[in-house]
């Protein structure tokens, strides 16, 4: 049984603990194991904010934030950011908190247990996020470790693999000041189905892609009309 259970349960979770962006994160089979893809996100917010000449204070909100990878990793790295934080997980928002304190940046990081967009009061200069997407009935074709460990609800959002796209970009941008940006990771082969969402919505101008390190189309940018960001 041991045996069986050393071969296909992560050794993230039976460690206790995986890497991010150069950083120790803690895990546990509340939240998803954080996968070097998903650093294609954050290097993309790192790469806008290295644009700018200023670095006055700015809020940033990271929805279904699991172990907080996204949202800790921007906060080390960017020290002027005030970051909201948010998962419908009680669990995980506790696991998130642990390595927000491990890391020391509690005082700029707010975890809130809230359902999507409802953690948010106000607009914010980045909207990120690394929803659910893999359909509902191509959970059981995953490798056994996925499949059988890592959450439901942080895998699928049930039959439509979009339902969090067409979400942010229909309901999105009075949380994103103008001129801000929503970013977004989507699965392999999602890129025009997403981008296509934002278009239609009427409520996103100049659209970016960025490639992980296999050169699939990982995040997109939608930048939000309506001028520069203050």
């Amino acid at each position: 049984l041991l045996s069986r259970r050393l071969k296909r349960e992560p050794l993230q979770y039976i460690l206790g603990e995986t890497e991010f962006m150069g950083l120790v994160f803690e895990v546990t089979p509340c939240v998803l194991i954080p996968r070097p893809d998903t650093e294609s996100l954050v290097e993309a917010i790192l790469d806008l904010e290295e644009e700018r000449a200023d670095t006055h204070r700015i809020a940033i909100a990271d929805i279904g934030t699991g172990s907080g990878a996204i949202a800790i990793s921007l906060a080390k790295s960017l020290p002027y950011l005030d970051i909201v934080a948010s998962d419908i997980s009680p669990e995980a928002i506790a696991v998130a908190r642990l390595n927000a304190e491990r890391h020391e940046v509690l005082e700029q990081v707010t975890f809130i247990q809230a359902d999507g967009l409802a953690a948010l009061s106000g607009p914010v200069r980045y909207l990120i996020s690394n929803p659910p997407y893999i359909a509902e009935g191509e959970i059981e074709g995953l490798e056994p470790e996925v499949r059988d460990y890592e959450p439901i609800a942080a895998l699928t959002p049930g039959l439509d693999p979009l339902r969090w796209y067409r979400i942010f970009a229909s309901e999105g941008a009075p949380y994103v000041e103008p001129g801000g940006w929503l970013a977004v990771e989507v699965g392999a082969g999602q890129s025009e189905d997403v981008q296509g969402l934002l278009k239609e919505s009427g409520h996103w101008g100049e659209i970016v892609v960025h490639s992980d390190l296999g050169g699939i189309e990982r995040v997109i940018m939608a930048q939000r009309l309506g001028g520069q960001p203050t």
